[in-house]
Parts: C-alpha cells; sequence; structure tokens
C-alpha cells in the first residue's frame, strides 16, 4: 500500500504546482514582458518589491522600467517618475517627446553628427529601389526600409572596427534608426491621410526585422554575401540583379565605415 501512498503525494504536488505556474502565465504582467520584448525593451534583471514579489526590470531609450506583478503596472524607476502605465504602448507615447528633447540634445552637442549622414545614404537607397520598382517588404514606404538597408550596412561595418562598440551604445544607435523608422512611416501615413499600423506593430516590426537581419552579420559571416542576398530576397528584385546588388551593398558597408561609425561612436560612446 505504500507506493499509493507515494502516488497520492505526487499527485497533490503535480496539482500545487500547476495552480501556481497557471496563474503565473495568465498574470497581465506576463503580457507585458512579451509585449515589452516584441517593442525592443531589453530585459536587465529584476527588483523584489516590498510584498516579496520578483519583478522583472527592462530598459530602452537610457529609461529603466519595472513590471509589477502585482499591480499589473508598467513603473519608470530611472529616472524615478510618480506615474504608472497600463502597458508598453502607453509608456512609448509618454516618452515620444521626452525622447524627442533628448535626441535634439544630442544632436545640439553632437553637432549632428551622423543624423545627416544617414538622411543621405537612405535617400540614396530609397531612390534607387524606386527607379528599380522594387517593393520593400511588410508594405512599409521605400524610404522605411532604405533607412533599414543603411543599418545593416553600419551594423556589418562596425566588425571592421578596432574600437568595439559596448552593447549599450550599439543599442543607443540602433534605437535611434527604429525611431526615425518610425518618424518616417508617421510622416508617410499623414500625407496620405491615414495611419493603418498602430505604434506597437510598427515598432515591434522594425525592431525583429533589424534583429533578425543582423543574425547574417555576425562576425562568422564575415566576407560573404548572405545578408545581401538575404535583402535582396527581401525587396523582390530579380535574380539577375545579384551581382549589382552585391557591389551595392559592399559599397554601402565601406561608406558606413568611412563616414557614419565614427561619428557614431562620438555620440554613443563620449
Amino acid at each position: 500500500m505504500e507506493w499509493y501512498w507515494w502516488a497520492f503525494v505526487a499527485v497533490v504536488l503535480a496539482l500545487l504546482v500547476i495552480r501556481w505556474i497557471i496563474p503565473v502565465h495568465k498574470n497581465p504582467a506576463h503580457k507585458l514582458g512579451k509585449q515589452a520584448a516584441e517593442m525592443g525593451w531589453v530585459a536587465s534583471g529584476t527588483s523584489k518589491d516590498a510584498r516579496g514579489y520578483r519583478n522583472l526590470k527592462v530598459s530602452k531609450y537610457g529609461v529603466q522600467a519595472v513590471i509589477s506583478f502585482e499591480k499589473q503596472r508598467v513603473l519608470v524607476v530611472d529616472p524615478a517618475q510618480f506615474e504608472t502605465f497600463k502597458d508598453f504602448v502607453e509608456l512609448e507615447a509618454w516618452l515620444k517627446p521626452l525622447r524627442a528633447e533628448a535626441e535634439a540634445a544630442v544632436r545640439e552637442k553632437s553637432g549632428d553628427l551622423y543624423h545627416a549622414l544617414l538622411d543621405t545614404l537612405t535617400a540614396e537607397c530609397a531612390a534607387s529601389l524606386r527607379r528599380q520598382g522594387l517593393h520593400a517588404p511588410h508594405g512599409w514606404p521605400a524610404e522605411v526600409h532604405a533607412e533599414a538597408i543603411v543599418y545593416l550596412a553600419c551594423y556589418c561595418a562596425k566588425f571592421r572596427r578596432a574600437q568595439k562598440f559596448s552593447i549599450a551604445g550599439w543599442n543607443t544607435f540602433k534605437s535611434s534608426v527604429e525611431n526615425r523608422m518610425t518618424g518616417i512611416r508617421e510622416a508617410a501615413s499623414s500625407r496620405g491621410g491615414s495611419n493603418t499600423t498602430s505604434l506597437v506593430s510598427s515598432v515591434s516590426g522594425y525592431h525583429a526585422y533589424l534583429t533578425e537581419r543582423e543574425k547574417l552579420a555576425a562576425p562568422a559571416h564575415e566576407g560573404s554575401f548572405e545578408l545581401a542576398d538575404r535583402l535582396l530576397t527581401d525587396i523582390e528584385a530579380p535574380e539577375v540583379a545579384r551581382a549589382s546588388w552585391r557591389e551595392y551593398f559592399a559599397s554601402l558597408v565601406g561608406r558606413a565605415e568611412r563616414d557614419v561609425l565614427e561619428k557614431v561612436w562620438m555620440c554613443v560612446e563620449r
């Protein structure tokens, strides 16, 4: 009869574990963590509150926030704020004017070191895409995808530098590119009289796209054409364009290394 007793104990323990796990995954705080990741917020640890809950800490734009498991809200802890937010869409909307002020201050301090160069490279790339009748993925305006292509060229170029970017420094640059892409999309929507893409879907979509394509440009792939070929597929270019596209993207990487990255370094690593 002893094994019946141990089987009963095992079943009771399993039920208790399931009873604990299900509320955790159903808790809105779990959904907030997933939303944060989709919108490019990076996990930066946990903090224990007065009631003993371990709450997830996330960061982006130099801002640190905490997802409260008990309150099921988002709290900004650095810089400390009294206000709390129901989700990261609301937090991003609240941060938007603050980011604009911060970016304006950075531009003033740095003499707009790299934004003007990105403007030029993006405009040239978008014009080339249009001339060839190529289509950006996901229904993005040509300028939005051109911005992504220029960023990925910069990402490739950073592996050639003797001075390596810190993770925080590069993420600051990447966030500024995502902000630029969002601004281009919003301007295009305003001109068209509509805005069919929500903030969360556009920001998370840009972040996810750049992150996935970065994997093809890691040091192990340096010297290969894997990223360039994938970008060619993304824009639905014909196979005959492959050689010229590889040459163009290689030149873009060279210009990024020569003209852009030193100025980015001066802005994000000083």
